[in-house]
C-alpha cells in the first residue's frame, strides 16, 4: 500500500465531526487475520462490523491483515485494506506475519491514532513494541477464552503476548466473564480492561413469521414437514460437533428431526463430518447464513471453547431456542431454562436431554425463541457496542495536541 493510498484514505488528515458533538474524527488502524470478502472466523466477522460502524461514523479507519489467496489490497466498501504478503506453511505463518506487520508500522503506523488488534496473539507484542516506541495508544481484543483460548496457551509466543503485549495495552477487551477473569489473574490493571460484548446488525438478524420460514425452507431445499436442529460455523474439534453428533441419531429417530451444519473445515484443528449419517445435511459456508436461521426451529451450540459465539448471538437475535455449552459468554447471554438450555461443554447425555426437551414440546420453543430476541436485540446491537468501543477509543487518545502527526499519549 502506497503513501498516496493511505492519504486518499483519509490517513494524516484533520478531524471532522461524527455526528457527536464532543467525539473527535480519529484515524484508526485495525489489525486482522483476515477481512472480507474471505470467509474468516468470528473475530474477523466482528471487526468487520467493527469497522464499518465506525467508518459510517465518520472515523478514518483502515485495515491491516495478512493477504489470503490472490485477494489483493484496496477498498472493501467504505474501508481501505492493506493485505500483507504471507506464508501459509507453518511455523513460519507467524513469523512471516509480524514481520510484515512491523514493517508496515514502521513505515505507516505514525499517521494513526489508535492500533486496534483483533485476538491478543504475537502481533500484538509487534503492535505493543511499535506503540511504546511511538507513544501511541494500542486496544487488544481477546477473542476467546478458557484453557483453549489466547490466553491458555503454553507456547512461548504465547506467554510472551501475556506478559508483554497486553500489559502495555491502553485497553484489553473481554467479551465475556471468563475472559475478564483471566485477565484480572493475569494482574492487569482493571482500568485497562474493558468489558465489552460482540454486537450484530438487528437489520439482518430478527425472527420472521411461519409463512416466511416455510418459503425458505422450500427455496433452500429442506425438509418442511419436520423440525429443523442447525448448526452454524467452523467444522473443528474445538467446536464439539463430535458430542452433539454421538447422540443426534438417537434424537433424530425418536422426533423425526433433521440436523443442518453449515461451516467450513480451518486449516487449524480440524473436524471432518461423518458421512453416510441419516437426518444429517451439510452445507457450505455461506454469506447469508440469516436465512438457515430463519429456516430453522432450534439452534446448537456444542463448543469446548469459545468468547462470544457470532452464530449464538445471530440465531438468538432470529428467534431460535438454543441449547448451548457452559463456555464462553454462553452464561451471560442466556437465562437457562427461559431463554435457551445450558448444558455442560463434553457431555453428550446432557446436550440430547437439551434438544429432546425442545423438540418435543413446540410451546416452549416459540417461548424461549422469543425471549432469546427479545434479549439480545435490547444488548447487543452493533451500534450499542461501537458506543462503548468508541467511547475507549476517545479516552485513550484525548491527550492528543491537536495537530496531525503529533503524539498521542496514554490516559
Amino acid at each position: 500500500m502506497t503513501e498516496q493510498s493511505l492519504a486518499a484514505d483519509g490517513v494524516g488528515g484533520g478531524y471532522a465531526a461524527t455526528g457527536q458533538p464532543d467525539r473527535p474524527r480519529l484515524r484508526l488502524l485495525h489489525c486482522t487475520l483476515d477481512y472480507a470478502p474471505h470467509a474468516g472466523g468470528g473475530a474477523e466477522h466482528q471487526a468487520q462490523l467493527l469497522v464499518e460502524e465506525l467508518s459510517r461514523r465518520g472515523h478514518s479507519v483502515h485495515v491491516v491483515c495478512p493477504r489470503q489467496g490472490r485477494e489483493m489490497s484496496g477498498r472493501v466498501g467504505a474501508v481501505n485494506v492493506t493485505r500483507l504478503r504471507n506464508i501459509s506453511r507453518r511455523p513460519f505463518q507467524t513469523i512471516a506475519s509480524c514481520a510484515s506487520l512491523a514493517w508496515f508500522l514502521l513505515r505507516h503506523g505514525g499517521s494513526f491514532d489508535l492500533v486496534h488488534v483483533h485476538l491478543a496473539d504475537a502481533r500484538t507484542d509487534v503492535a505493543a513494541l511499535f506503540c511504546r516506541l511511538r507513544r501511541k495508544p494500542l486496544y487488544v481484543k481477546v477473542g476467546a477464552g478458557g484453557p483453549l483460548g489466547e490466553l491458555g496457551g503454553q507456547a512461548v509466543v504465547s506467554r510472551m503476548t501475556r506478559y508483554y503485549g497486553l500489559r502495555h495495552a491502553a485497553r484489553v477487551q473481554a467479551i465475556s466473564a471468563e475472559i475478564g477473569a483471566q485477565l484480572a489473574r493475569l494482574r492487569l490493571n482493571p482500568r485497562r480492561i474493558a468489558s465489552i460484548p460482540n454486537g450484530f446488525d438487528p437489520a439482518v438478524f430478527h425472527p420472521v413469521p411461519e409463512p416466511e420460514r416455510t418459503a425458505i425452507r422450500r427455496e433452500l431445499g429442506l425438509p418442511e414437514d419436520r423440525p429443523i436442529v442447525l448448526y452454524v460455523g467452523r467444522f473443528a474439534r474445538a467446536k464439539g460437533l463430535d458430542d452433539f453428533l454421538a447422540v443426534w441419531p438417537r434424537v433424530a429417530a425418536t422426533y423425526d428431526a433433521e440436523c443442518v451444519l453449515c461451516g467450513f473445515v480451518p486449516y487449524n484443528d480440524p473436524y471432518e463430518i461423518p458421512g453416510g449419517m441419516e437426518h444429517v445435511t451439510v452445507r457450505g459456508w455461506t454469506d447469508h447464513p440469516e436465512l438457515l436461521y430463519r429456516a430453522a426451529d432450534i439452534f446448537v451450540q456444542p463448543s469446548h471453547v469459545e468468547g462470544m459465539s457470532n452464530a449464538l448471538l445471530e440465531a438468538m437475535a432470529s428467534g431460535l431456542p438454543v441449547v448451548a455449552t457452559t463456555v464462553g459468554a454462553a452464561p451471560q447471554m442466556i437465562d437457562d431454562g427461559i431463554s435457551g438450555l445450558l448444558v455442560p461443554a463434553a457431555d453428550s447425555p446432557a446436550m440430547a436431554d437439551g434438544l429432546a426437551r425442545l423438540l418435543g414440546d413446540a410451546a416452549l420453543r416459540r417461548s424461549m425463541g422469543r425471549l432469546a430476541s427479545d434479549q439480545v436485540h435490547s444488548r447487543y446491537s452493533i451500534a450499542a457496542v461501537a458506543d462503548q468501543i468508541e467511547a475507549r477509543y476517545v479516552a485513550i487518545t484525548s491527550g492528543r495536541r491537536g495537530a496531525a502527526g503529533s503524539p498521542t499519549q496514554h490516559k
